[in-house]
């Protein structure tokens, strides 16, 4: 079943320099941010979180969702 909604996540910190993580997908040789699906009842914040930790072994203490309308 596919997941119901999908998350991006751009993990970076600011100090000593603004760095961002970036992986690399050895798979198909391209670059991407975190990337991956919900689960269950989980919530967007939640799901960006589990997915970090999964992709990166980082443990997020600030998650900011980006807001939009249409």
């Amino acid at each position: 079943m596919r997941a119901p909604f999908q998350i991006l996540a751009i993990p970076y910190r600011l100090k000593p320099n603004l760095q961002y993580c970036v992986l690399h997908r050895s798979d198909i040789d391209q670059y991407q941010f975190v990337a991956g699906g919900g689960e269950d009842d989980e919530k967007p914040i939640a799901a960006a979180a589990r997915e970090i930790y999964e992709e990166t072994s980082i443990k997020a203490v600030h998650i900011m969702p980006l807001r939009f309308s249409c």
